[in-house]
């Protein structure tokens, strides 16, 4: 709303003469509450509306501004000092934190205040402070948005009395990422991809943590491929728990055998000695006996006495 036909934005300027009088009240519009906290807050400005009548107007307008009170005047204005002295003392025994950060970063504060004892909350105030009272504040900072152009990040984090300037370097991108050439094959990759940051980037028909394995006919997920590496599509483990898979293939575990790594060779050990005692295979959880070889560890030739001991 633009009264007296002023259209022209406040400047954020004081426009005073030499009796500290506003003399451009005929070109300005009135300073919005946007601009008065903008300009109260780069200044360090505490606004103090000392007034005697229009309370609630004035409550409500030290509501919408931050570092700023309403306190009423008496009628002769006697009680001036004394507010300002009030209102100082509130101030110094409180401390407030802000900050000049963009949309791209985000910071959150958070403080015990004095109690060192409790478990520090999500706060960028403290008050009942006193001299000499320390105070710690930690600071969150997340990186919400990568600016086109930006690699770092300047950002004021200040009190009414001091400020601190942090220099946020913005990873939007590993320097390997930056550096890879994501179209050349290399050995690492099985030549069937190219490697940035440690990590195989397959090329299209291939998958697998060295693009080892060929898409083929499967729809190309990895889910396809698990399926595999499972007897039935119940089971919560690959190969049974007894080795990985590859390729939708089982690579089983030492002394583990079978399409789904399911057969337990040590069954087939006796003693530590060799597999069926060297005179069979052992297919899955059982020893299978050479021609003229017996018993459970193919330990016996054609010997009932063997069998029996």
């Amino acid at each position: 709303m633009n009264l007296a036909g002023l259209v022209v934005p406040n400047d954020e300027k004081c426009h005073l003469n030499a009796d500290a009088e506003y003399y451009a009240y005929k070109k300005f519009d009135y300073p919005s509450i946007g601009q008065i906290n903008k300009v109260s807050q780069e200044k360090d400005i505490f606004i103090i509306f000392a007034v005697s009548g229009y309370e609630s107007q004035y409550n409500e307008l030290s509501r919408l501004l931050r570092n700023s009170v309403y306190a009423k005047l008496s009628n002769d204005s006697s009680n001036i000092v004394d507010i300002v002295r009030e209102q100082y003392e509130k101030i110094s025994s409180k401390v407030v934190l802000t900050d000049n950060s963009s949309k791209a970063v985000a910071i959150q504060y958070s403080s015990n205040c004095k109690d060192t004892s409790a478990q520090p909350t999500n706060t960028s105030e403290c008050t009942e402070i006193r001299e000499n009272d320390q105070v710690t504040f930690t600071l969150d900072i997340e990186l919400k948005d990568c600016p086109d152009g930006k690699d770092k990040e300047v950002v004021e984090v200040k009190t009414l009395e001091d400020s601190l300037i942090l220099e946020i370097e913005l990873q939007c991108q590993c320097d390997c990422a930056k550096e890879a050439n994501y179209t050349i094959p290399i050995e690492t990759c099985s030549n069937n991809g190219s490697l940035a940051c440690g990590v195989c980037n397959c090329f299209e028909g291939f998958r697998g943590e060295q693009c080892e394995c060929s898409s083929g006919t499967d729809d190309g997920n990895d889910g396809s491929m698990e399926m595999k590496c499972k007897a039935n599509v119940t089971d919560d483990e690959l190969c049974s728990g007894h080795g990985n898979c590859k390729c939708g293939k089982c690579n089983c575990d030492k002394k583990w055998s079978g399409t789904y790594c399911q057969c337990d060779q040590s069954l087939c050990y006796e003693n530590g000695g060799e597999i069926c005692s060297g005179n069979g295979e052992c297919p899955c959880n059982k020893c299978e006996c050479d021609s003229g070889y017996e018993g459970t560890q193919c330990q016996c030739q054609n010997s009932e006495a063997c069998k029996e001991e």
